[in-house]
């Protein structure tokens, strides 16, 4: 997916979320490496964009992004928040802690709420569901906390045993699931597999070849991705 084709996904993504009335927003996935991260930026960023006042709370420890990117403005004692811009801040945590209160469920819904009164939309890049990354308090469980939840799957890539149980988990704490996201960086567009395929008959019609791969590029329904 090129960059315009990415803008246009999180602008639709995001249109979805406020015609909703969404005001906490949890993003997570089944395993490692779906794209949760970089959605969660996306989507706060976006809401930064149209003068929101945003949020964003990163608890994914195995992976964070926000300590590199705003280094020297991110404090690892969760939940110190670090405003970025006018209308952007931010909390990270590399470690939990069970010594933190905050990892009680009634005292995070109590954090959020707090946190409801001073942002507009409040974003939160939650750990893998399957992980036991969260042990203090399950990914499930904060998902549950906030008014929705989107799973990001990636394509050609997650097994299916593992959003199965992933799903299993937050319908057991009656997560609101809004919907799901397809990352499909690793699947590539049909037009792509087919222009392949025709260097394996460039030997036998390459005029032939050439003209249907200059046709092949310019389809813009066989660019979509599958």
């Amino acid at each position: 997916m090129n960059t315009s084709e990415y803008h246009k996904e999180i602008d639709i993504l995001f249109d979805r979320t406020q015609a909703k009335g969404i005001r906490s927003l949890a993003i997570t996935s089944s395993v490692h490496q779906e794209g949760v991260s970089s959605t969660a930026l996306a989507l706060a960023q976006r809401g930064e964009q149209a003068g929101l006042n945003v949020l964003l709370l990163e608890l994914n420890t195995s992976s964070p992004i926000l300590p590199s990117l705003y280094p020297g403005q991110i404090s690892k004692n969760f939940p110190d928040i670090f405003r970025i811009s006018a209308y952007f801040s931010c909390a990270s945590t590399v470690v939990h802690t069970a010594l933190s209160d905050i990892w009680q469920r009634k005292n995070f819904i109590a954090f959020l709420q707090t946190q409801r009164e001073l942002y507009d939309l409040i974003i939160v890049d939650v750990p893998p569901v399957t992980s036991d990354e969260t042990k203090y308090l399950p990914s499930e469980i904060i998902c549950s906390c906030c008014d929705a939840t989107l799973l990001c799957v990636l394509f050609s890539r997650t097994q299916e045993s593992d959003v199965k149980s992933a799903l299993k988990k937050l319908h057991h704490t009656e997560t609101h699931i809004l919907g799901y996201i397809a990352n499909d960086c690793f699947n590539p567009p049909l037009a792509d597999e087919l222009i392949r395929e025709t260097y394996r008959l460039e030997s036998y019609a390459p005029g032939l070849m050439a003209r249907l791969r200059r046709r092949l590029s310019k389809s813009h329904l066989l660019s979509l991705r599958i």
